[in-house]
């Protein structure tokens, strides 16, 4: 039975670390992926199962209209797709 491809995403190896150093807003906050397609036809633009990094560029406003920035941040991701429940991270043949 083939698998219904909701989106491509680079999907975060340590997700606790990442929202350690960036500590969500919100209640409902995963952390998890960033999108890289929804709804794609076909894996043809990814590598499932690459590993890679990504530099975070994040800004912070601050009380009194001041901007912190962290700049250089990196994090280690996986291409990979997802059926909207389970993730795919490795290229099965």
């Amino acid at each position: 039975m083939k698998k219904e491809i909701r989106f491509t995403a680079l999907f975060v190896k340590n997700t606790k670390e990442l929202l350690k150093k960036f500590p969500p807003k919100h209640e409902k906050i995963f952390g998890d992926h960033s999108t890289i397609e929804f709804n794609p036809k076909n894996l043809k633009w990814i590598e499932v199962g690459k590993e890679s990094s990504i530099k975070i560029l994040f800004e912070k406003a601050l009380f009194f209209n001041t901007i912190e920035y962290f700049a250089n941040e990196e994090v280690q991701v996986i291409e990979g797709y997802s059926d909207g429940e389970n993730k795919f991270i490795k290229d099965i043949i």
